[in-house]
């Protein structure tokens, strides 16, 4: 279990690469995925293990959530072939 305080300066690095985002006007996910990166390969730093289940059941669903209230609905629907075939494809290549 990591310890709390590394937890909570990951909370603010989070909040602060989200900031970041938002001024740079660029999609939040690219710049978290960017920014753990970055941070993963400063050395020295503690090693942070999370349990699959935390992620899946405390981290995942608000930023699903999140990422379904945001999405414009033009996109959606002009897209919509893509992503549901995308979706039922990745889903089968996955299981086999």
């Amino acid at each position: 279990m990591p310890d709390v305080s590394v937890m909570l300066e990951l909370l603010v690095v989070v909040a602060l690469l989200a900031l970041v985002a938002r001024r740079l006007k660029v999609p939040y996910p690219i710049i978290l995925v960017v920014g753990g990166l970055a941070i993963g390969m400063v050395p020295g730093l503690p090693r942070v293990t999370l349990a699959p289940d935390l992620v899946f059941f405390v981290f995942l669903p608000p930023l699903v959530y999140a990422g379904g209230w945001f999405t414009s609905l033009r996109d959606l629907k002009a897209n919509i072939r893509a992503i549901g075939l995308l979706a039922v494809g990745l889903v089968l290549f996955t299981i086999a």
